[in-house]
């Protein structure tokens, strides 16, 4: 019979206060207030103003801001947006500095919907109106560019639909654009027609791994369940998501774990565990395995790395297959020799001591993948906070998680609208 294990004991104050001094550390002194940079040897960017806010506001740090350094945070992050299309760009921005898969319009959407989110934090709204959504107030025009897109990436795509849906919210909801409703709803209905029944994801059933697909879903329940709309396949979607963690207590398929990776998988079990009793003790002690290696990625300085690889040993590789090779990974049916070839790579990463990433193909926002940087903070102790509040013996934080229907969102009643069936 199935058993909780012991709850891991978080050492608050210390974890606090460490993440605070280290994002403290990044921000760019004799200037403006609000300036960050992503990582020690990084650039000041918008996108990381936005992530040190949420860090400060997860660690519930806002109301010790200054209401003239409040302000100047408002505008330093107001001065970014285009005032004929509403978007917002950063001031160091160029296309030439975009080397990846995220093309111009994704990154675009993405840091207003970052600086949309940060002004809502700091009681502020943006200067000018959305402009650049009025194309997808058409039903035919959103409907053909949902279909348009590559569903066999869904971790890629699914954020596409997660910036528009956000928008469409904003709008909703601060400006009373009740019209919205329709192209919500239209959004909805579409990715509820294209769900796979067999993992609760999108795109496991067009060619995606059971990893990418889970990657991806985690970018839509969250607006299902802020708009308290009926979630399909609920128990297939705790199944997919429990066969996903590795042995080190993460949840990339070769180990290791990583930011988003490991919150979209941690984020998914919590909220899924408020909604339905399904599998209930191996939710938990799946996520108190996850809660200790999460620690572990907090480096010496207070903020978190990307991940924290180390080097395999046999035993490490053959559970990595093993892994890989469980009946319940759906995503094997024809990703294993690609997935092996993911196990080779990441166990030969320690050995680079160099190796960096970018976040969101941008160059500016680069550094080492052992590195604190901000985003990979925030996600983390995200994670964390997550995991604390889904314990019903009290937190060891008073975390505190965004109001609007974004990353970051969390509302930790919302078991009172139980799906259980």
């Amino acid at each position: 019979m199935d058993t909780y294990s012991t709850k891991v004991e978080i050492d608050s104050n210390k974890l606090r206060n460490d993440s605070l001094t280290w994002v403290e550390s990044m921000r760019l002194k004799n200037s403006p207030y609000g300036k960050y940079k992503f990582c020690s040897n990084g650039h000041v960017t918008t996108m990381s103003s936005c992530f040190a806010l949420f860090i400060r506001e997860l660690l519930n740090d806002l109301e010790n801001i200054s209401d003239m350094d409040r302000q100047e945070w408002i505008d330093y992050l107001k001065s970014s947006q285009d005032q004929s299309t509403g978007l917002f760009y950063d001031p160091e921005y160029n296309r030439s500095d975009l080397k990846g898969k995220h093309n111009e319009e994704y990154f675009l959407h993405q840091n207003t919907m970052f600086c949309l989110s940060a002004l809502n934090a700091l009681d502020s709204k943006q200067n000018y109106q959305l402009s650049f959504l009025e194309k997808y107030k058409d039903d035919e025009y959103l409907l053909t560019w949902l279909k348009s897109l590559n569903w066999s990436n869904p971790w890629l795509v699914s954020n596409n639909v997660m910036f528009i849906m956000y928008f469409l919210l904003f709008e909703l909801e601060t400006n009373n654009k009740s019209v919205n409703a329709r192209y919500i709803n239209i959004i909805f209905s579409y990715l509820d027609s294209i769900q796979d029944p067999e993992t609760g994801y999108w795109g496991t059933n067009q060619g995606s791994s059971l990893f990418n697909g889970m990657a991806g879903a985690f970018h839509f329940y969250f607006s299902y369940m802020y708009c308290n709309r009926h979630i399909q396949y609920v128990e297939k979607i705790i199944d997919s998501t429990l066969a996903l963690q590795h042995h080190d207590g993460l949840f990339s398929p070769a180990g290791g774990g990583g930011h988003c990776e490991d919150l979209d998988a941690i984020d998914i079990l919590v909220k899924f565990s408020q909604l339905s009793s399904y599998r209930k003790i191996e939710v938990s002690n799946s996520l108190n395995r996850a809660i200790h290696a999460l620690l572990a990625n907090q480096n010496l300085d207070g903020g978190f790395c990307y991940a924290k690889l180390y080097r395999y040993s046999l035993s490490d590789w053959k559970k990595s297959i093993r892994h890989l090779y469980n009946e319940k990974n759906i995503q094997l049916k024809d990703k294993f020799w690609l997935l092996s070839i993911q196990v080779g790579k990441q166990a030969l990463l320690p050995f680079i001591k160099e190796y960096r990433w970018n976040y969101s193909s941008w160059n500016l926002m680069n550094c080492k993948i052992n590195e604190s940087d901000m985003w990979s903070t925030w996600f983390r102790l995200l994670a964390i906070a997550l995991i604390d509040s889904s314990d019903g013996n009290g937190k060891n934080i008073d975390w505190v998680f965004r109001k609007q229907a974004v990353l970051g969102w969390h509302n930790e009643l919302i078991g009172m609208n139980s799906l259980d069936r």
